[in-house]
């Protein structure tokens, strides 16, 4: 009877070793899995930064040229309003000569006409 119970103690620690041993397996095995999704949201989470990283240095390209082409639209516009300026002096300067001209010429032909 003590070698029967005997025998079952120590079936009994074989058991309790193996249950031991199989839930000591399963800690590590939902630890490994936890750590895994943590290491997939991490990495989601940086594909998600790098996504918007990219977006803002799209977005701030686009900005860079909409100014350069802001600037040069102005540059444009600033150019052709001298070029007016310019032909609308000349265009002055032009009238006033032709006044001129045609004021002496009708002074000569006052004086001419006194003679």
């Amino acid at each position: 009877a003590r070698m029967r119970a005997e025998e079952e103690a120590r079936m009994r620690a074989e058991e309790d070793a193996a249950v031991a041993r199989i839930e000591a397996e399963r800690k590590a095995f939902e630890e490994e899995e936890r750590q895994l999704e943590e290491q997939a949201r991490l990495e989601a989470q940086r594909a998600e930064e790098e996504r918007v990283r990219v977006d803002e240095e799209a977005r701030y390209a686009r900005m860079e040229a909409e100014r350069a082409q802001a600037e040069e639209e102005a540059r444009r516009l600033a150019e052709e309003d001298a070029l007016f300026a310019e032909n609308a002096e000349y265009q002055r300067r032009a009238e006033e000569e032709q006044r001129l001209r045609a004021e002496e010429e009708q002074r000569l032909r006052a004086e001419e006409e006194q003679r």
